[in-house]
């Protein structure tokens, strides 16, 4: 993939800027480092179903800016492969603006998300593992990729901590008392009760006794904010949004939240406190006296 992604910075160094080549080679590096993890390391190996799921991850933590930039620097990369004939197509060519361009970050409010905690049964063993993927979401602001392959090894219930493990870094966060809990709950009762194997290492089980998918969480989700009154559509990585969001209108300083979150972009950090003015003026108006003076 190097000797590609270095032939291509090259063609363009005449028509490009030191940092438009800087930032092409960021955002080529980027897309490298996804696909290896997934033991692609070739760029004619990548699909359409390929490039749409990158799109889906990015859409976690990155801007529709950001997200457009991407696209635009991997549609013209493909296009270089394809008329060097290298590749036979330019699987980003086909991907459907619409996946990324009304992108937005979704963020929870307090009120919304202690409703959508609150939904799990802690009566039941499916409710009680809800509860605790829930509750681990909001408490540390995990990917839920990271959260879904953490291993019970990864948790400590006694010190309420948890390890996060990415192909880049490790990080330790800490756990609040509620969800520690909970989590330790789980560990207990439902995941004896889910666990098929004795060998089974994952620490979040489907009624199979395997490891939870990130489709079977989004469906747990879903469910979940219905039954809790939430209309508009929200998926895993809302509860991540939210948990950012909430820090810093609580007064957390934004370089400790990216830390947290795993080195999370200045552009996402920007998003959250675009969304927090925007809040912070829509609250001046609706309590200040003169609000509804005519």
């Amino acid at each position: 993939m190097d000797e590609y992604i270095e032939s291509y910075l090259e063609s363009r160094s005449e028509k490009s800027s030191g940092n438009t080549i800087a930032a092409y080679r960021r955002d080529l590096t980027a897309f490298r480092d996804f696909f290896a993890r997934r033991g692609k390391n070739h760029p004619c190996e990548i699909s359409l179903s390929d490039a749409n799921y990158y799109v889906k991850d990015m859409k976690e933590d990155l801007t529709c800016a950001t997200i457009k930039r991407r696209m635009s620097v991997l549609r013209t990369f493909y296009a270089f492969l394809v008329d060097g004939g290298v590749c036979e197509s330019n699987p980003f060519a086909k991907v459907k603006s619409e996946t990324y361009d009304t992108h937005e970050i979704a963020i929870l409010t307090k009120r919304e998300v202690e409703e959508l905690l609150s939904q799990p049964s802690v009566f039941d063993f499916k409710g009680i593992r809800d509860k605790a993927m829930l509750e681990m979401l909001y408490a540390t602001g995990m990917r839920v990729s990271e959260l879904l392959a953490l291993d019970l090894g990864d948790v400590n219930t006694k010190t309420g901590i948890v390890v996060c493990r990415s192909a880049k870094r490790e990080r330790t966060i800490a756990l609040y008392p509620i969800a520690s809990r909970s989590l330790k709950n789980y560990i207990e009762t439902a995941r004896y009760l889910l666990n098929g194997s004795d060998t089974q290492t994952a620490l979040f089980l489907n009624v199979d006794g395997g490891r939870m998918t990130r489709q079977g969480f989004w469906k747990i989700l879903k469910n979940y904010a219905e039954s809790a009154g939430i209309t508009r559509n929200i998926s895993p990585h809302t509860l991540r949004h939210s948990f950012a969001a909430h820090l810093l209108e609580n007064g957390a300083d934004a370089k400790d939240v990216q830390e947290i979150m795993g080195n999370l972009g200045s552009a996402t950090i920007k998003e959250y406190i675009k969304y927090l003015k925007v809040k912070s003026k829509d609250e001046l108006i609706k309590h200040h006296p003169r609000a509804k003076s005519f």
